[in-house]
C-alpha cells in the first residue's frame, strides 16, 4: 500500500480575498523563498517539545549571525511505486543553466511513493489525509536488501535537545545499527542550545566531518558551495530512484534543500500539520460542551470568557515566553484568514504582517488580554511549567506549531494522569459565521528557523563516497513499519522494547528510550513520522480526524525554494523588533495606533528589501 502525499487544497492563494494594510504595498508575484519566522520562528525547534528563553537566543544571535533556510510549496500527486532495495547511485546530468539560475523545480528529485506491504489500521479516508495506526505492524518488513556501507568510518556532527543517550560501546541499538550499515559511526553530538556557536567554530576551521547538521551561519550559500557536496547529480530528477526511500520524500520537503539551483543536503522532513491550538479537551467538554465549538471569533471570545475563573486559578488560554500571547505562532492571524507568512494577495507577494487579517488578530488578542482570559504567566511561561499547568487544567488552550512533538507529549501526559485528561486540537474557527476557515500547513522541513535550514550536508568527497553516504541515509529513511526504522527508533527487541501480549503493540523497556529515542537520528533525514503513538491506540485515529477537518483548508507559505541574504542577516532582528511592539500593544503598553508605524519600520528597515530579493529568484512557473 502506498502512503499517499498530501494533494488537497494546494493552491498557494488564501481561501478568501485579503486586503493589505499599512505601509508600501508589495511588489510582484512569486513563490519559493525562505522567511525568518519571528523571534523563534513559527516552527518549534523541538520535535519532543521544550524551548529556549529569549536571553539564550540573544546570546546565540550575538555569537553568530542568523541563518535562513528554504521553505516549501505544493505537494506532488502520487507517483509509481518504488522498489525495496537500494544500491550505488548512478550520476545524473548536471543542473541546467535555468537550475543554476535558481529554478528549484528543474532539479527537484522525482517523487515515488514507497509501497508498504500491509494496510494501515485506519486507512486514509481521502486524498491528502494520512493513514493512522493503532499499534505497530505485526510483521516489520525489510526495506533495504543491500548492505549500504563499505566498512568505512562515518563522522557526524549534530545537535540534540534530549537527555544523554547510552554511549555507543554500551548501546545495543547503535551496535546493531553499525553492523547492519557496515560502517563505524563516529557521532559528535552537542547540546542544541550550544550548537550554533559550535557549528560556526567548526566551519571556521574548514575541517568538516562527513555529515553535518547545517546550523545558522552568515553567508550560508557561500558555506554550502565552498565546503559541501553538490548532491544534484546524484538526486535530481529520476536519479533519486536509485535511493527509493529518499525518493519517497515529497517535493515539498525537497524544495527546502535547494540553494542557488542545487541540492545541497538531505532534508529532515515534516508532515503537513502546521499551526494548531492545543486543547485540554476534558475541561472544554465539561465547561463548554462536547462537540460545541465557535462559529466565529465573537463566539470564541464568549467561550473563552466562560472558561475564565481567576478566583479558581482557571483561565482560558496561555502562551509562553518564546511567543507571548501567541503573536508569532499566528493561530489568530490564521483564524482571520491571513496568508501563511508569505502569500499572494491580488497577485503580489505579501508578508502576513501586511494583511488586514493580521492587524485584526492583534486587536482581537488585545481584547482577550483586557478581558483577563490569558493566564497571568502567559508572557513568562517556560515550556515545562506551561505543559504541567496545561495538564492540570489551569488553562484550556495554547497555540503551537509543534504538532509532531508537543501534541503527542501532551497526549501522553494526559493519559498518565488519574483521572485521565484528554487532549485534542481546537477545530478551526472561520473569520465570519459560515465562511471558509483557513489552515496553515507546516514548512515541510525541520527546523527551518533560527537553528538552521533543516538539512544534513555532506563534505565534498569523491563520487563513490557520496554514493555510500546516500545509501546509508536511504537505509535510515526506511518507512514506518520497516525493520530499519524499528531499530533506530525503538532499539533492539527484548532489550529496548517488547510486544504487549494483549494488544500486540510495542512497549519500551526502562532502558529503551536512552538506547534509541535519545540518539538524535530523528533530528536528521528520516521517513515521515506516522499518526501512531505506542501504547495509545486512540491517538492515531484522533489525529487523522483532526487532519480531515483541517488539511482541506490548508494553504502553504509560498516562500518556497529561494533565499534572501538580507533575511538571513536582518530577518530575526527585524522580526524581534516588530513583535516587541505587537506584544506591547496586546499587553496594553502601546495602542493599536502604533501598529502602522511598526509595520512601516519593518518594511523600510529590511522587509521590502527581503521581498525584492525573494522575487528576483522566483520562477514564474513556481
Amino acid at each position: 500500500m502506498e502512503r499517499a502525499p498530501f494533494t488537497a487544497a494546494l493552491d498557494d492563494s488564501t481561501p478568501r480575498p485579503l486586503a493589505v494594510s499599512g505601509g508600501k504595498p508589495p511588489v510582484t508575484p512569486g513563490a519559493g523563498v525562505y522567511a525568518s519566522r519571528g523571534v523563534l520562528s513559527r516552527r518549534a525547534f523541538l520535535r519532543g517539545g521544550g524551548g529556549l528563553g529569549l536571553a539564550g537566543i540573544g546570546l546565540l544571535l550575538a555569537a553568530c549571525g542568523p541563518a535562513p533556510a528554504p521553505a516549501t510549496s505544493a505537494q506532488p500527486t502520487a507517483a509509481s511505486a518504488a522498489g525495496t532495495s537500494s544500491g550505488p547511485a548512478s550520476a545524473a546530468s548536471k543542473p541546467t543553466s535555468a537550475a543554476a539560475a535558481g529554478n528549484a523545480r528543474s532539479v527537484l528529485p522525482t517523487y515515488v511513493a514507497f509501497p508498504l506491504p500491509f494496510k494501515a489500521d485506519v486507512p486514509s479516508p481521502a486524498a491528502g489525509i494520512e493513514d493512522a495506526w493503532t499499534k505497530f505492524p505485526a510483521s516489520p518488513f525489510k526495506s533495504v536488501t543491500d548492505t549500504p556501507g563499505t566498512g568505512s568510518q562515518v563522522t557526524l556532527f549534530s545537535g540534540t535537545f534530549w537527555p544523554p543517550y547510552t554511549p555507543p560501546d554500551q548501546n545495543p541499538m547503535l551496535m546493531e545499527l553499525q553492523k547492519q550499515l557496515n560502517v563505524t559511526l563516529n557521532l559528535n553530538i552537542t547540546n542544541g542550545a550550544d550548537y550554533p556557536v559550535k557549528f560556526n567554530t567548526l566551519i571556521a576551521g574548514g575541517d568538516l566531518p562527513d555529515v553535518v547538521w547545517v546550523g545558522p551561519t552568515p553567508n550560508l550559500i557561500d558555506f554550502l558551495k565552498n565546503q559541501c557536496a553538490d548532491l544534484t547529480p546524484f538526486l535530481a530528477g529520476d536519479a533519486v530512484k536509485d535511493y527509493p526511500n529518499l525518493a519517497a520524500l515529497t517535493t515539498n520537503t525537497w524544495k527546502g534543500t535547494i540553494f542557488d539551483g542545487a541540492i545541497m543536503g538531505l532534508p529532515s522532513p515534516f508532515g503537513p500539520m502546521g499551526t494548531n491550538m492545543q486543547m485540554n479537551k476534558s475541561r472544554w467538554d465539561a465547561e463548554i460542551g462536547a462537540g460545541v465549538y465557535a462559529k466565529d471569533p465573537d463566539e470564541l471570545k464568549k467561550m473563552l470568557q466562560q472558561l475564565t475563573r481567576p478566583d479558581e486559578n482557571k483561565y482560558a488560554i496561555a502562551s509562553s515566553i518564546t511567543d507571548p500571547y501567541g503573536i508569532d505562532v499566528g493561530w489568530f492571524a490564521m483564524m482571520f484568514g491571513s496568508v501563511n507568512f508569505w502569500g499572494m494577495v491580488n497577485g503580489k507577494l505579501t508578508n502576513y504582517r501586511e494583511t488586514d487579517a493580521y492587524k485584526e488578530s492583534i486587536a482581537y488578542l488585545r481584547d482577550l488580554q483586557q478581558l483577563g482570559v490569558f493566564h497571568p504567566k502567559s508572557a513568562t511561561y517556560d515550556s515545562i511549567a506551561a505543559k504541567a499547568d496545561h495538564a492540570a487544567g489551569q488553562f484550556v488552550l495554547i497555540s503551537s506549531n509543534a504538532f509532531y512533538g508537543n501534541h503527542v507529549d501532551m497526549w501522553n501526559r494526559g493519559n498518565a494522569l488519574n483521572p485521565k485528561v484528554n487532549f485534542d486540537l481546537l477545530p478551526l474557527v472561520p473569520p465570519t459565521a459560515g465562511a471558509q476557515p483557513t489552515y496553515w500547513f507546516s514548512d515541510w522541513i525541520w527546523p527551518h528557523n533560527y537553528l538552521g535550514p533543516g538539512i544534513f550536508a555532506f563534505k565534498k568527497a569523491s563520487d563513490d563516497r557520496i554514493k555510500e553516504l546516500l545509501r546509508i541515509w536511504n537505509w535510515i529513511c526506511s518507512p514506518f513499519g520497516s525493520q530499519e526504522r524499528l531499530l533506530w527508533e525503538y532499539g533492539v527487541e527484548g532489550t529496548d522494547w517488547t510486544r504487549d501480549a494483549a494488544s500486540g503493540d510495542i512497549t519500551f523497556t526502562q532502558r529503551g528510550p536512552a538506547d534509541s529515542t535519545f540518539v538524535p537520528i530523528r533530528f536528521g533525514p528520516h521517513s515521515y513520522d506516522p499518526l501512531y503513538n505506542p501504547g495509545t491506540p486512540d491517538y492515531g485515529p484522533a489525529m487523522q480526524k483532526d487532519e480531515t477537518q483541517m488539511l482541506p483548508y490548508g494553504i502553504n507559505d509560498v516562500s518556497v525554494g529561494a533565499y534572501s541574504n538580507t533575511d538571513g542577516q536582518k530577518g530575526i532582528p527585524l522580526n524581534t523588533a516588530f513583535h516587541a511592539v505587537m506584544t506591547d500593544i496586546v499587553a496594553g503598553r502601546k495602542q493599536m495606533s502604533d501598529f502602522d508605524q511598526a509595520l512601516k519600520d519593518w518594511q523600510s528597515n529590511g522587509g521590502d528589501q527581503i521581498r525584492g530579493e525573494y522575487e528576483s529568484t522566483l520562477s514564474p512557473t513556481q
